[in-house]
């Protein structure tokens, strides 16, 4: 029996696809009192009561929310030189906020409330977790299909082989 290469070199590749696939689209959940965090995706915020948000980078950002009461939300300049950041300090109602992070890189983000805030890290939004479900599903189908097409000597003999005894047969009278 020969060795296909170009067979294994096809299914470790949807194997790699795979993977990246799933650590792309993973997500970290954090809770606690005062939870701190740094992203450049998305924070889905679950709160029992109001806490207080505060983002700062040294960088400039834009934070948008789907929460039409925050909207977007531009950080004020604070220091010069070697001290200047740019802050971001708002209060979040009760219940469910996501924020996205539209512009900019690393934000630091600092909850603080006195009952347990809930919050979900993800590095993209859901439509481009599902674009990338998408495309990893197509590319894994694409190099089965030339797994089964470079391998077509050995299994189609098989499968025409048992295709003719299933058949039914015309009789002679």
């Amino acid at each position: 029996m020969k060795i296909n290469f170009k067979v294994i070199f096809a299914l470790v590749l949807m194997v790699a696809i795979a993977y990246f696939a799933f650590n792309a689209v993973q997500k970290e959940t954090v809770s606690g009192t005062e939870v701190t965090f740094v992203t450049s995706g998305v924070a889905v915020i679950n709160a029992t009561e109001p806490v207080n948000l505060l983002a700062v980078s040294p960088r400039t950002f834009t934070l948008t929310s789907t929460d039409t009461d925050l909207g977007t939300l531009r950080p004020t300049r604070e220091g010069s030189g070697r001290d200047l950041r740019h802050i971001v300090d708002i209060e979040l109602g009760q219940g469910r906020t996501q924020i996205q992070v539209t512009r900019g890189a690393d934000v630091n983000f600092t909850l603080t409330g006195s009952e347990t805030i809930n919050v979900t890290l993800a590095a993209r939004d859901d439509a481009a977790n599902r674009n990338i479900l998408i495309g990893a599903a197509i590319a894994c189908l694409l190099l089965l299909a030339y797994s089964g097409y470079t391998t077509r000597e050995t299994w189609m003999p098989m499968v025409r082989k048992n295709r003719k005894s299933t058949a039914p047969s015309m009789g002679t009278a």
